[in-house]
């Protein structure tokens, strides 16, 4: 009786370990800054990307862990105000929808040390890790985003990070597509609700 209990806790064990092995990490960076109230199709940006990240993870698979990191909401902490405001979890639309509703831009954040937690939120028994990048590039915070990227794809972690360029204006585009390319991701530029859609489908995929 011994010998199959120890089998079965066996079994059980090594189940769990290739689940966790091969389970994905997704971390949400959200651009809270000021200038996210900013008007696309007669809508605020940030009520646009809130709805595409509710809509589109609907379709991911459920084994799939999000997470969601945020900056700019928070007028204290300006450009280092970076927060975790859901810890990777199992999908659950419900809560990432509750959690999102709590966001209101304020003023600016650091996209450099929203990177930095977002990898810190990462779990090292995952497979593959991914950080989703969506925001408009307008900063004013000195620390270099990129090098920030490139440091952390140095590291051990095996993750990319994709970057949703959303009504990017000036030279913002340039610091944002660096750093998906130093990360191995995706840069997207999308200027509507059905481009920014469509970017984080591709994302799925």
């Amino acid at each position: 009786m011994q010998k199959i209990l120890f089998s079965l806790l066996l079994i059980f064990l090594s189940h769990n370990l290739i689940y966790a092995q091969n389970s994905q990490q997704v971390v949400f960076i959200l651009d809270a800054s000021g200038s996210m109230w900013g008007q696309v199709e007669g809508r605020a940006k940030i009520t646009i990307a809130k709805e595409a990240i509710v809509n589109n993870i609907s379709s991911w698979k459920e084994d799939v862990k999000i997470g969601l990191v945020a900056f700019g909401h928070n007028n204290i902490k300006r450009c280092v105000g970076s927060e975790t405001i859901m810890p990777l979890s199992v999908m659950d639309e419900s809560r990432m929808y509750d959690r999102l509703k709590e966001i209101n831009p304020k003023t600016e954040g650091s996209i450099a040390h929203s990177l930095n937690r977002a990898a810190k939120a990462m779990q090292s028994d995952a497979k593959k890790a991914t950080i989703v990048l969506i925001s408009d590039g307008q900063t004013t915070c000195k620390i270099d985003p990129c090098k920030t990227a490139e440091v952390l794809a140095d590291e051990s972690l095996d993750f990319r990070i994709h970057v949703i360029g959303f009504d990017v204006a000036g030279d913002s585009k340039a610091k944002l597509e660096c750093i998906a390319r130093v990360s191995d991701g995706k840069y997207y530029a999308v200027k509507t609700a059905e481009g920014l859609n469509s970017a984080l489908n591709d994302v799925v995929e």
